[in-house]
């Protein structure tokens, strides 16, 4: 790893709070970004989700055991280049 390379993994960003209206949430974002979306009903989610007119990767993250999401069910319903 360059020192350029490092600087960079220490400079990511995180954006919290995005919804489905915001640029970050429609459009692609080159660089070490991450946004964090929200949903309470997995219906909706996978509707906006693949909304997107883009979308390189995705991934879906759950602190719900009582209703886990399948990851293998839910990496067929969202439409991305890579889901994990």
């Amino acid at each position: 790893m360059t020192a350029a390379s490092a600087r960079l993994v220490r400079r990511a960003h995180r954006v919290h709070r995005v919804d489905q209206g915001m640029r970050i949430a429609n459009e692609e974002i080159f660089g070490p970004v991450l946004s964090v979306l929200k949903w309470k009903d997995e219906e909706e989610m996978f509707r906006q989700v693949n909304a997107v007119d883009y979308g390189l990767t995705g991934s879906i993250w759950t602190t719900s055991l009582a209703t886990p999401i399948a990851p293998q069910a839910a990496s067929n319903r969202a439409s991305s280049g890579s889901t994990a």
